[in-house]
């Protein structure tokens, strides 16, 4: 069944971390990132150098709380410390733990992060808030293939963006649970005629017919998409709690560790 609507209190539920985390199942966490605060010393040496790139404080300060929040979760999820594990990428970029079977995803946008983890398989995640996106008729031509580009067509132009949105988000999560990110090809994902089951192209991603593809509940008005495998998987959304940081009391450092 698809969650179309729903508001961050009753769509993401709070996250007792008191509790033992459940091992089964997907786990989405939902993170607010004005209200959670950054900590470069959690991050490895890789990751601090890519902070230090970022231009702008506000983009800088969020992606630096997005990377700590996950952080906080993988630690909380496997029972270890923030900062001790060994986090690699693989060759299109995805981020992996180096031991262990735990999978996961992060996506941000906005002021939200999403979290997603599941104890084996593969994961893909994808949030999109606010106007990144906005030239909703030219990037069509480029991620629909023919029938998917025919149906958004026909649709009224007021409700192009919106679904052009959901499409894209459901496209990016099954490419990332993948590991081929955009360079995969989001014409090869179809999903605007059958928008629970995935379809796609099986002679260029014959794993697609493992995976299955859920929209997530709505985050400050964006659109979410889960992707995993294998299937019969519960899913559960939670929200992360804050730590009562406002985005006006959180400063980031003159300079970042080494």
């Amino acid at each position: 069944m698809l969650v179309r609507d729903a508001d961050a209190e009753r769509g993401w539920p709070p996250l007792d971390t008191g509790r033992p985390p459940d091992m089964d199942g997907v786990l989405v966490v939902a993170v607010d990132l004005d209200h959670t605060a950054g900590d470069a010393d959690l991050l490895d040496e890789r990751e601090r150098a890519r902070v230090a790139r970022l231009r702008g404080m506000e983009l800088t300060r969020r992606h630096l709380a997005a990377h700590s929040a996950l952080r906080r979760i993988l630690g909380w999820r496997l029972g270890v410390a923030p900062g001790s594990m060994d986090l690699a990428t693989d060759p299109h970029g995805k981020p992996f733990l180096r031991h262990g079977t735990l999978a996961f995803n992060l996506s941000h946008s906005g002021a939200w992060a999403l979290v997603a983890l599941t104890a084996d398989g593969v994961i893909g995640v994808d949030l999109e808030i606010g106007e990144r996106l906005r030239e909703v008729d030219q990037l069509a031509t480029r991620v629909f293939d023919s029938a998917e580009l025919a149906i958004f067509r026909a649709l009224p132009s007021i409700q192009r963006r919106s679904a052009f949105l959901t499409a894209w988000t459901r496209k990016e999560a099954a490419l990332k649970a993948l590991g081929l990110g955009l360079p995969g090809g989001m014409e090869h994902v179809v999903v605007a005629e059958d928008p629970v089951r995935l379809r796609g192209d099986f002679t260029r991603l014959p794993a697609l017919r493992d995976l299955l593809l859920r929209d997530l509940p709505r985050l400050a008005g964006g659109h979410a998409a889960l992707c995993h495998g294998p299937r019969g998987r519960a899913v559960t959304c939670v929200r992360w709690p804050t730590d009562g940081t406002s985005r006006e009391a959180q400063q980031l450092p003159t300079r970042l560790p080494a």
